[in-house]
């Protein structure tokens, strides 16, 4: 039997270790012998990474990261209670948009995205002070229709930017790339803008229809003190000072007085409650607090040359190695076992062949 480097087995019995080793020490020697393989291929490698460095046009990442201001939520609505719960170990619900992860995946959704690419900023690729163009412009191709460059760059921009959660600190990290330096810079600015703009709306949007359950609430409760009021007054006018001496007519005007006390108990307690929804209402507070500005970038951060041209120089010592094995069975085939290596440069020639003709009928 033939083994692929061509050693004669008899029997199905296994090579000896002096045939190992002498197998070994031929590869050793073509490989040797060959040393100009080894070393021109990652030089090549080399270069290409080298060139590619040129030829791909650099990217510049911008970072930004801040932390969002939580908003009352049933925790600060329990008011002491809540110390109390959380020494017993007792948890309580919290608000989940008032997590990172929640404005995390806001910076992420389509809204929010739209709403970046439709801003005008400074042209980077004009030298003219004045000229300005849609961030999505910078993302995709100016032509074709409103819409569809809309949703092109909305893709684009989605997988030049990165949203990242630190669940220990709740600081969110925002990473934005762009081919020019100022505009990573101002897409990472405009991404906050967006998003402190849905966020004070939305709070808004709470607020009003808070304010409006408040509202309803404040005036059943003004209407129940007025007749609890008007019931004291009736009583007070039909008995005159005279159920003092009458158990019966005493019991029944305090049970008119502390509905009375409960009505504007209730009162008072929806008339700040009120108050509060106005002012939340109107407020117009920044609930994002950065700490870290997106700033213009001074070097690239995509390609990186010496990943690239160590990568290109593994990439040749790899494909060097792989011929010269290629080379070395070849070697072995051609004078171990010539019917075998004859096939073999057969259907090489019936391969170039084919491809000879396929080209030639194609041209």
């Amino acid at each position: 039997m033939t083994t692929p480097f061509g050693t004669q087995l008899s029997g199905g019995s296994r090579l000896t270790p002096i045939a190992d080793q002498s197998q070994d020490w031929e590869l050793v020697k073509i490989l040797v012998a060959r040393w100009r393989i080894l070393l021109v291929l990652p030089v090549v490698g080399a270069l290409i990474g080298v060139v590619l460095i040129f030829l791909i046009p650099p990217t510049y990442t911008a970072t930004t990261t801040f932390v969002t201001a939580s908003q009352r939520d049933i925790t600060a609505a329990l008011g002491s209670f809540a110390n109390v719960a959380s020494q017993l170990g007792v948890g309580l619900p919290s608000n989940p948009s008032n997590s990172p992860q929640f404005y995390g995946d806001v910076l992420r959704s389509r809204q929010v995205m739209e709403d970046v690419v439709r801003v005008h900023v400074p042209d980077p690729r004009s030298r003219r002070a004045g000229d300005s163009v849609a961030i999505g412009d910078l993302y995709t191709r100016s032509d074709g229709a409103p819409v569809a460059r809309v949703s092109d760059a909305i893709i684009k921009l989605t997988h030049e930017s990165a949203v990242s959660v630190n669940p220990r600190t709740n600081i969110i990290e925002l990473r934005v790339s762009s081919r020019y330096p100022s505009t990573a810079a101002m897409v990472a600015q405009q991404f906050l803008v967006a998003l402190n703009h849905f966020n004070l709306e939305t709070r808004q949007s709470q607020a009003r229809e808070r304010r409006r359950f408040v509202a309803d609430r404040l005036r059943e409760a003004q209407d129940s003190l007025a007749g609890a009021e008007r019931t004291q007054q009736d009583f007070l006018l039909t008995n005159r000072g005279s159920f003092r001496m009458a158990p019966t007519l005493d019991a029944q005007y305090q049970r008119i007085q502390r509905q009375i006390q409960t009505y504007q108990d209730l009162y008072s307690n929806f008339r700040r409650e009120y108050e509060t929804a106005r002012v939340d209402e109107i407020n117009d507070t920044p609930v994002i607090t950065i700490i870290d500005t997106a700033a213009v970038p001074l070097k690239p951060s995509a390609p990186q040359r010496l990943v690239t041209v160590i990568a290109g120089a593994m990439f040749g010592v790899f494909l060097a190695v792989a011929v010269l094995l290629v080379q070395a069975y070849l070697e072995r085939l051609r004078l171990r076992s010539p019917r075998d290596y004859d096939q073999l440069r057969e259907l090489r020639r019936i391969f170039l062949r084919t491809i000879g003709v396929r080209r030639a009928s194609a041209a």
